[in-house]
């Protein structure tokens, strides 16, 4: 499903203007954002391997294809080494270099596939969540809670169907 269904179903659901130039649109695509970021930094663990060909011993963190959150591994031909981590770059030796990562998912325009944005996040998951923070920005209270009782009901049933990975408790 595209963004641009999902923010009309939250203005029609919020009973506000479903124009995509309207200022309501604006804030819920913003709240889409919001939400995605905190799916992928506390709930559910977005991952992606990429092969770098390292000449000069540093992978700048602008050329993953992510935005990346997390370095899991650094490997050489299967085999993990140690690396250097620092805040936009990674020191590692030359050669065919193999990073598993966890990524934030980038920001979603009103044309964006959410499949292909966030893989395995439900559009119930989504617009709950937006919904709820719309709200709370809205000061919506009422509808703030109860929003977020779905939206944390959705996330559960999505972490416990066993179709993703969950980030570990901290």
């Amino acid at each position: 499903m595209r963004l641009r269904k999902l923010l009309q179903t939250a203005c029609r659901l919020l009973g506000v203007e479903v124009r995509a130039s309207s200022h309501n649109m604006v804030i819920l695509q913003r709240c889409v954002n919001l939400v995605l970021s905190d799916i992928a930094t506390r709930y559910i663990d977005f991952r992606a391997k990429q092969t770098f060909d390292v000449t000069n011993r540093k992978i700048e963190f602008t050329s993953f294809d992510k935005n990346v959150f997390r370095i899991r591994s650094v490997m050489i031909g299967g085999r993990a080494i140690d690396y250097d981590l620092y805040f936009d770059f990674l020191v590692v030796p030359n050669g065919p270099i193999t990073v598993e990562y966890s990524y934030i998912p980038a920001f979603v325009s009103r044309m964006s596939n959410i499949s292909e944005v966030a893989p395995g996040i439900t559009e119930s998951v989504l617009l709950y969540g937006m919904l709820a923070e719309y709200s709370a920005v809205a000061g919506l209270q009422s509808d703030f809670r109860i929003f977020t009782k779905k939206y944390e009901s959705a996330l559960f049933d999505l972490t416990k169907s066993g179709r993703l990975r969950v980030v570990a408790s901290r």
